[in-house]
């Protein structure tokens, strides 16, 4: 059960994060193939038969579909219509052009010609059907005597396109919904994203403390503050001197780490109300609440990032939620080869009450420590 929900989950992130790969794949097959099929010239087809005119010398009709074959593409037959329709020697017509369709255990063979008009049409599968008789009578001696049983006539109308009209739309989005979403998951079977916190965790081995959801632009709203004041209080409950945040991609670091010092500093700073047997005592007197120092980590850092043996220490690793599964291990490696580990998932969003939040800068507090980094 839990392994179908990994897998629902990561399809369900594949579709937003690749929703555009899904959208191009409906406008290609739902709007710019029943466009381009709409302003295609029309293409008439005529068909005229050949078949024996007496009973064949085969002991049974088996190879007749291959030896007719062979016949028509000995290249007689093309190069009488390229001269018909004034066609280089190289142009290539069968079977564009004109070609030949035949059945098991049916002697009678179909010379398809396709023509921009009715008339030219059926004047490629007569002639077609005349030297494909010529050439196949060379063999009368061992597999009989053939002739044109019946001519073509001009078409009274086109063939149909494969897509146009209102259903070629509806058949087109719907292909290119069920590309789009092939698309996705081919990608997602590529690429082997970690999605959710139970993914992560089986990864690397590494608890998740939470996930943020980071706004791509402008103040933090009230989603990234919740999960960062919940990260922050789940910080408190180890008792670690000092925690180093880290991961692939310093904006994220830089703005989880600072949210997390600036929330403890407001930890810190703050009292809370005091109980009924602490009403004589003094505010001065009142515990505050120990928190960790916060410290950023870069790669250029990793060569001082000791601390002394008395310091209790914790690694943030800050990933991006549908990280490559390789690229987290090799993270986790590098970051939590000593003392202790978790990891964040961070998520992008952009909503309508962010956009129209407007927020005064932050002025820090008096005594509040502000987010180191090591370099």
């Amino acid at each position: 059960m839990e392994r179908s929900s990994d897998v629902m989950a990561t399809r369900a992130w594949g579709l937003r994060r690749y929703a555009w790969v899904v959208v191009l794949f409906v406008v290609a097959l739902g709007v710019l193939v029943p466009l381009a099929q709409s302003r295609s010239a029309d293409v008439y087809q005529a068909q005229s038969q050949v078949g024996p005119t007496k009973k064949l010398l085969l002991p049974n009709l088996d190879p007749l579909p291959r030896f007719a074959q062979s016949v028509f593409d000995n290249g007689a037959v093309a190069s009488d219509v390229r001269d018909l329709e004034g066609l280089s020697p190289q142009s290539s017509v069968v079977p564009g052009t004109v070609h030949l369709r035949t059945a098991l255990d049916n002697p009678v063979m179909i010379i398809v010609g396709q023509g921009s008009s009715p008339e030219r049409a059926a004047s490629v599968a007569n002639k077609a059907a005349s030297t494909f008789v010529v050439q196949l009578n060379k063999y009368s001696g061992s597999v009989g005597t053939f002739a044109v049983q019946s001519s073509a006539v001009p078409p009274a109308k086109a063939d149909p396109k494969i897509v146009s009209g209102p259903w070629g739309v509806v058949i087109g989005v719907l292909a290119g919904l069920v590309a789009g979403c092939g698309a996705v998951g081919l990608i997602l079977v590529l690429r082997r994203p970690v999605v959710g916190p139970a993914a992560a965790e089986g990864m690397t081995g590494l608890p998740v403390l939470g996930r943020v959801p980071l706004a791509r632009k402008g103040p933090p709203d009230g989603d990234e503050r919740m999960a960062i004041g919940a990260l922050s209080r789940r910080l408190l409950t180890k008792e670690h001197d000092i925690v180093y945040v880290s991961g692939p991609d310093p904006g994220q670091v830089d703005r989880v780490a600072n949210s997390v010092s600036t929330f403890l500093a407001d930890v810190q700073t703050s009292r809370p109300p005091l109980a009924p047997g602490e009403l004589g005592q003094d505010w001065s007197s009142r515990k505050r609440i120990p928190v960790p120092e916060v410290a950023t980590l870069d790669s250029s850092a990793l060569e001082t990032w000791v601390e002394s043996p008395e310091h209790c220490s914790l690694t943030l690793l800050v990933v991006p939620e549908g990280i490559r599964a390789t690229s987290l291990r090799q993270q986790a490696d590098q970051h939590a080869s000593s003392s202790a580990a978790a990891l964040v998932l961070v998520t992008h969003h952009r909503t309508w009450a962010s956009r129209r939040q407007v927020r005064k800068p932050r002025q820090r507090i008096r005594g509040e420590p502000a987010t180191r980094r090591l370099s």
